[in-house]
């Protein structure tokens, strides 16, 4: 009877890990894949009261299954600026490189509650201009259409000087 009992334990384990490996498997199999070259469409974006001054007019990115790799490239009074997020997708704080000259930027991502469609940017940058700094806040929601052609990201913003929010539109090319 012990060794029918133990044969029936190891099985239901098994059955439990197979089907756990399973499940994860198609979860990662669901989540939208945000990889590709996306140029900012203008006349579709809502670019708020500071207009198109430091928004990325190209964002590059590389999804893997567990990082993500976001290349944003704008253009300032000062040239291109090149900002590197590279961030894996449970949370953990991960730091910029590049961005503006006496910046540093600091951001986390997460899936939305459904786990699979869409994802959640937060990050702080803290800015050094003319001898003053100050804290930039940013919350960044990323969706695709259903295409996977069109990425939209809706951004708030919040700085001293108060909120702004963005909805950005970006067309994969």
């Amino acid at each position: 009877l012990s060794v029918k009992k133990n044969k029936n334990m190891k099985t239901g384990f098994l059955f439990l890990a197979a089907l756990m490996i399973v499940v994860s498997s198609t979860a990662t199999l669901l989540n939208t894949d945000f990889s590709g070259v996306w140029i900012l469409d203008q006349s579709k974006s809502n670019l708020g009261e500071f207009g198109s001054r430091m928004t990325p007019a190209k964002l590059t990115v590389m999804q893997e299954s567990t990082i993500i790799t976001i290349v944003r490239t704008s253009t300032g009074q000062m040239g291109e600026i090149v900002t590197t997020d590279k961030l894996t997708f449970n949370g953990i704080e991960s730091a910029s490189t590049g961005g503006m000259e006496g910046s540093s930027r600091k951001a986390t991502l997460k899936w939305t509650d459904d786990q699979q469609s869409n994802l959640i940017l937060n990050a702080i940058t803290l800015l050094s201009f003319n001898g003053n700094s100050f804290e930039v806040k940013a919350k960044e929601a990323w969706s695709l259409d259903p295409t996977g052609k069109i990425l939209t990201i809706d951004a708030e913003t919040t700085t001293q000087m108060g909120v702004s929010t963005t909805k950005l539109v970006y067309n994969k090319i």
